[in-house]
């Protein structure tokens, strides 16, 4: 019997890891070969995954955006395909994607937009390689996204660092002063990067960071993956997309707020900044086969957020925990401007550590974002509804 290499190794390490079976090894292996092709390559997930961890019924306070639930627009897996005359091509848009791409720059206030199948990953390293000559200089924080790293190294750039000021307990503030120094101290910079909002969602103000770096004649480029929904707003406040604070280039990860396929993102552009440049440098980091299921969500994605977002972002709002109705020994730590759809809580008054109110969160059927030492942190978005947040309350209270 002939069959695929792949097929063999997932076919005899996915049956020999199977724990309730009695059978010999020789009996094991003959059992693996004789199943169908098909099913050795589904062997392993289901045998090493706890199934609670997939389950339907849990609450989902993670990423991605669409919470496992239902999407609320068309998707099917006969879009999974390649380049074709009717399906256009990503590095050479002309056709659907092209249109695609145009209707998404509005929302986001952009000149330009690039949908990205890699994440917003993709669109960090892009803009840094776009923007930054080989031995160049960046201003960045110690606090951003490793993809930011990883463009330094690729990109042979200095990297000179915005340093932060710290709370008791070390977390990171979100002040501009740091990065007004930064900008003085490092005139021969090209572009200043920030993330806003953080993982943890605090915001930090753009304003004054906008006008240094025009002054200094640098770019300003904005890691604005954790706030895609911010474009669907009807009432900014101090969550002002990167695009209407005067943003040269940003990133906008559609997959970790909205309904949107994991990895989908778009990198975009402001008027003047030189579009081909950009798309080369995607094309040299992202896949030369890009996913058209998660290009096909990202466009059903933007148009649902057009006709519902600002109304079910309105019905969100109302639903979220309250500072001052949370359990007893349990507190929102964060000071300043934040984005009150991620949740953040300090257990320690608890008793706890964030690890093991994670867990036991787990065991009530409640699955989050990120733990540390002292905080869990949730995301809330679009997708959720208010038994969600019924059984949050619920399981905070028995925590």
């Amino acid at each position: 019997m002939f069959c695929k290499p792949r097929g063999v190794v997932y076919g005899v390490v996915g049956w020999l890891a199977r724990p309730h079976t009695k059978q010999s090894f020789v009996g094991r292996l003959n059992r693996a070969f004789a199943m169908p092709l098909h099913l050795r390559y589904t062997v392993l997930m289901p045998t090493t995954i706890d199934e609670r961890a997939l389950s339907p019924s849990n609450a989902r306070f993670h990423m991605p955006g669409h919470k496992g639930k239902p999407l609320p627009y068309p998707l099917s897996l006969e879009w999974d395909t390649t380049e074709l005359p009717a399906t256009d091509n990503l590095y050479y848009a002309d056709g659907i994607i092209r249109a695609a791409q145009e209707a998404a720059a509005k929302p986001l206030h952009a000149a330009r937009a690039f949908m990205l199948t890699n994440g917003s990953s993709t669109g960090v390293i892009a803009m840094l390689l776009a923007s930054v000559p080989r031995g160049g200089k960046v201003i960045l924080s110690r606090e951003g996204h490793y993809s930011a790293q990883s463009a330094v190294k690729l990109g042979g750039i200095v990297p000179a660092y915005a340093e932060e000021e710290r709370d008791e307990l070390g977390y990171a503030l979100q002040h501009d002063e740091p990065w007004i120094r930064a900008i003085d101290e490092n005139s021969d910079a090209s572009c200043v990067l920030v993330t806003t909002p953080q993982y943890d969602g605090t915001i930090l103000p753009l304003e004054r960071i906008r006008e240094k770096t025009r002054e200094r004649g640098m770019k300003l480029l904005v890691d604005q993956a954790h706030g895609a929904h911010w474009n669907w707003l009807t009432d900014y406040g101090r969550m002002k997309p990167a695009g209407l604070c005067g943003a040269d280039l940003w990133t906008t990860s559609a997959h970790k707020t909205l309904p949107a396929l994991t990895a989908g993102a778009w990198l975009n552009l402001s008027a003047g900044e030189d579009a081909e440049r950009v798309l080369s440098n995607i094309k040299m980091i992202q896949s030369s086969s890009p996913s058209y299921l998660v290009m096909a969500s990202l466009d059903g994605c933007r148009d649902w957020m057009g006709a519902h977002g600002a109304d079910k972002l309105a019905k969100l709002s109302a639903m979220l925990p309250k500072r001052n109705e949370l359990p007893k020994g349990i507190i929102d730590p964060r000071e300043g401007d934040y984005d009150p759809t991620r949740i953040v809580l300090d257990v320690t008054r608890r008793g706890l550590s964030g690890y093991e109110a994670q867990r036991k969160l787990y065991n009530m059927g409640i699955d989050i974002e990120l733990a540390d030492e002292r905080r869990i942190t949730l995301i809330a978005t679009v997708m959720d509804e208010q038994k969600d947040f019924d059984r949050l309350s619920d399981a905070l209270a028995r925590l």
